[in-house]
Order: structure tokens, then sequence, then C-alpha cells
């Protein structure tokens, strides 16, 4: 990773991907997170009760969450040997083999010294039903709470899922309400169902708001009390975004005398990835202090390499190094 003279938004990029493996890591408690603000969200409207809720999923059958138990407890012997292989100076086409998992697998194992959990589907809540999810909800509220009903009146708006689709998510409505399975009627007055107004605590989305992307579609209140949420979550989740806002901080207003500071807490931080990212600095040290320093980057020059590679991929490598230039000057 080389650091000549770039531009903050390169030193961004980077800092982005750093964020973004940090909440991989820690995924289970940005979902934390969003169960607790959910749940926070209470709206008293008169003699009702709204609760904003997210209804929580089904659990898998017994086998099937045993066997993925199985595969998650072999993912994570083989990240531990492909470490054990690697200090043995092992190269990852040898450990691959030894192990029986491909070269990828191993360079993502020595990606991060720990154990890295999956993060799931990602196209996870973008099923069937949720198109109809504002419908399915109004009606039920009313009180219609018979799913071969709603079926039959969504099937008309267009849904071409499965019966069983909409069965599992009315059940987790029902779940939300404290109903049991197939109870209709309740003695006691039943909260209401509105559907979360906040997107999906993600990786991606988490690590955009801390460095404050204004198409978050977040005000500025919002995007406080969500870092706070998530500072007071985990002590890994405050180091890592205090050593992200630490960073912005000290890019933007040029406080090249905080780099040392800033360089020896990452470097001995307990975040892998923060580490490799103040070590891959260390490594350009002149140039990143330069950055600091001077109001001069290479990005033009960057730029013009760009547009030269682009010039000689659209023609395949066939033409001449004179139609090249000819080409390339008359794209200036």
């Amino acid at each position: 990773m080389q650091f000549k003279l770039q531009t903050a938004f390169t030193y961004y990029k980077i800092l982005a991907q750093t964020l973004y493996e940090v909440f991989g890591i820690y995924s289970k408690d940005l979902k934390e997170v969003e169960q607790l603000q959910n749940q926070a969200s209470v709206i008293r409207d008169e003699e009702n009760i709204v609760v904003v809720t997210s209804p929580t999923e089904a659990p898998p059958p017994v086998k099937q969450k045993q066997k993925a138990e199985q595969r998650r407890a072999k993912r994570k012997e083989n990240h531990q040997k492909t470490w054990e292989l690697h200090s043995q100076g092992m190269n990852a086409g040898v450990i691959a083999q030894r192990l029986g998992i491909s070269r990828t697998t191993v360079f993502r194992n020595l990606r991060n010294p720990t154990f890295v959990e999956r993060r799931g589907r990602s196209d996870k809540g973008r099923g069937l039903v949720k198109p109809y999810q504002d419908y399915i909800i109004k009606r039920w509220n009313e009180g219609c709470r018979e799913t071969k009903i709603i079926f039959e009146e969504i099937k008309q708006q267009g849904y071409v899922g499965s019966y069983a689709t909409l069965t599992r998510y009315t059940a987790r409505l029902r779940e939300c309400q404290g109903l049991k399975k197939r109870q209709r009627l309740s003695t006691v007055r039943l909260p209401k169902i509105v559907k979360p107004s906040r997107k999906p605590l993600t990786p991606y989305s988490v690590t955009w708001l801390i460095l404050g992307s204004s198409d978050s579609g977040v005000s500025e209140s919002e995007r406080e009390e969500l870092v706070v949420s998530l500072k007071a979550q985990s002590p890994s989740l405050r180091e890592g975004i205090e050593l992200a806002e630490n960073f912005i901080s000290l890019i933007r207003q040029r406080q090249q005398e905080e780099l040392d500071t800033w360089l020896t807490v990452a470097y001995n931080s307990i975040l892998s990835p923060f580490h490799r990212f103040a070590k891959s600095l260390l490594e350009d040290y002149n140039a990143v202090k330069a950055a600091l320093t001077t109001p001069w980057s290479n990005g033009p020059v960057e730029g013009q390499i760009n547009r030269l590679k682009m010039l000689k991929r659209q023609m395949y490598g066939r033409a001449k190094l004179d139609l090249l230039t000819r080409r390339f000057l008359l794209q200036i």
C-alpha cells in the first residue's frame, strides 16, 4: 500500500475499508443496537400504544442448527491452523493443500488474526413480502389476523410469493404482540405493529455514518445518538469509532503534530484492521507526513495514468506507441 502525496479522499477510502472490517467483526453488536433503538421508539397516541418493532426471525430447525454449528467450528479450526502454518513459514499454496481449502480462503483467514463471523446474506430482508408489508401491517392492526384473507388480498395486488412465505411473516407479527400460535383474539389491548422507520444497521451503512456521508438519509441528531449507542455497546466499537474520528480530524485540520500519537495508538490497538492500517502508514511515513504539511497532491498524475490505461485497454493492446500517443493527447 503506497501513499505518495495522495488526496484526502484516498485516506477516507482506506479508512472506510478499515472501519468496514471492524464493524463486520462486531456485526452482532450492530444488530443489538438496532434492536434496542427499535424497542425504545415508543409513541403514545391517546389510548393506543404504538410500538415500533422489528419481528424476530423464526429459529432454524434443530438439525439445520447443528449442521451450521459444525460448519462454523470447522471454519474456526481452519482459521487457527492457517495462522499456525503461516507462522511456520508456509506459503498460501502449501497451506491450502494441507488443509483442503482454497487459496482465497487462506488469504481471507490471514487478513484477520481473530476469527470473523459470517455476515449473512447480502439480500436479506428483500423478500417477496417486503413490498406489501405496509398493507399487511395496516390490515393486521385493523384486527384482520386471518392469513388466508390477507393472502388473497395481496395476491390481487400482485403478490407472487407462496402462502407459506406469508404465514412465516404473520407468525412473526403474532410473536411481536405476544399472541400464541393460531390465537386470533386477546382479552387485553394489543400494541399496534409499526414498521421500523430506520434502515437496518449494516457494516457498510454504519461505516459511512461514522465518516459523515451526506447520502445516509439520517439527521445529525440521529447520527450523534447512534454513535453514542455504538460506543456504549462495546469497548472495541468505541475504540474503532474514536480512532476513525481522530484520524478524520487529523486529516481535515492537517494536525501533523498529532500524527505520531495516532499512529502509536492505532498500531497498538487490539483491532487488527487498524493495526494493519497504521502499519501501512508507517511504511510510507515521510509521504504521509508530507501530505499533511504540503498543499500538493499527485492526484492529477494518477488521473492521467488511469486515462492512459483506459485507452490502452480500449484498443486491446493492438495499438502501437504512435497511435496510443495520438489518442492520449487528443483526450487532453
